[in-house]
């Protein structure tokens, strides 16, 4: 996923001559990104571009120290509304739970156990999600919530946690994953125990090639496809226009997401980015 963003940055940061700087981190940790924005700002880049993920403190210092030296912030995946960026580009989150809980009610029939999994609950983009899928399922009465599983974006322990979850609630026949790291973990689970987890109805964020191998194979399961590829590249046109100093069309940029099953396979697929040179923290 996030190799596809930065493909978008560098793929239309070079036709317009800009220095792209891929910072990741192999597992989401807000001191590290606190620390790489703080780095940034110190080091006088003209732009920044981030996922907000966490509404907290020492994340809004960062962003206070980047508007204090009239660093433009573009904030893509997941934004918090209030702070002083250009602007968001990437999905509505809460209208594309809405979708995910919608499409999962109809998988049920209207009727159905359902546990949401999420890394962080907290997290900005994916409280939305699950604020957006609790509305659409209350248009179910016969739909419930059993439980919202945190992993804390940890696939091994998702994978332990979902297996203890479902062992401790065989009721639950409906699955949606919030983000990626439940995806991929829900994959594999799949993959290693396919015909005991038969009678789940799944609807996730985003694909791993396990799920993408299995959307096309399985009606059960159907996919929140987004486009971060796009997100990348209107994220790096957004600063081309500031930096031009056109700056009155710059406005919150919603990415279109589309469902996608087996019935209804998708026109694109994410490619694996090899060329990104990433600077881990």
């Amino acid at each position: 996923y996030w190799g596809n963003v930065a493909g978008g940055l560098i793929d239309r940061g070079a036709e317009y001559n800009i220095h792209v700087k891929c910072v990741g981190f192999s597992e989401l940790n807000l001191e590290k990104q606190v620390y790489a924005l703080e780095n940034a700002v110190l080091s006088g880049a003209d732009g920044i571009i981030t996922v907000a993920y966490e509404n907290s403190e020492s994340f809004r210092q960062a962003m206070r120290e980047a508007e204090e030296a009239h660093i433009p912030v573009v904030f893509v995946d997941s934004y918090i509304p209030e702070l002083g960026q250009l602007c968001y580009i990437g999905s509505d989150n809460y209208t594309a739970g809405e979708l995910a809980g919608e499409t999962l009610a109809e998988k049920c029939g209207g009727k159905g156990k359902a546990a949401v999994i999420t890394s962080y609950s907290s997290n900005a983009n994916q409280a939305e999600r699950i604020a957006g899928f609790q509305e659409a399922l209350d248009g179910f009465p016969d739909m419930e919530i059993v439980e919202i599983l945190e992993g804390e974006s940890k696939a091994a322990l998702l994978k332990q946690r979902i297996t203890n979850m479902l062992e401790e609630h065989p009721e639950i026949d409906a699955l949606f994953c919030a983000e990626g790291y439940g995806t991929s973990s829900m994959g594999y689970l799949l993959q290693e125990n396919g015909e005991k987890l038969s009678n789940l109805n799944l609807v996730c964020f985003d694909g791993s090639q396990v799920v993408n191998q299995m959307v096309k194979e399985n009606e059960a399961i159907s996919m929140v496809l987004q486009n971060p590829y796009e997100m990348g590249c209107q994220a790096v046109e957004t600063l081309q226009n500031y930096f031009s100093g056109d700056e009155e069309d710059i406005e919150d940029q919603y990415i279109q997401v589309e469902i996608v099953d087996r019935e209804h396979p998708a026109d694109r697929e994410y490619s694996r980015r090899e060329d990104i040179l990433w600077h881990m923290y």
